[in-house]
């Protein structure tokens, strides 16, 4: 249900950007926090009290939960 997105993950900030640099990452796109936060970013409509989590199944081709956007 999101675009194609990587996460980076490393010991320090410093090695995350440069993992980032060498994967030819804008750092100025780049979102921070929880996948909760991706799927915020990309669907701002997201009840801002609901969580990924709650979502019984995420997998290809299944269609946007009911509650993913307001009404």
């Amino acid at each position: 249900m999101l675009d194609p997105f990587i996460e980076i993950e490393g010991p320090s900030e410093e090695d995350v950007k440069n993992t980032a640099k060498k994967l030819a990452c804008d750092w100025d796109k780049a979102v921070f926090g929880s996948v909760t936060t991706a799927y915020r970013e990309q669907y701002p409509d997201i009840y801002k009290d609901e969580h990924i989590s709650e979502i019984p199944e995420i997998k290809f081709g299944l269609p946007r939960p009911v509650w993913f956007v307001k009404k």
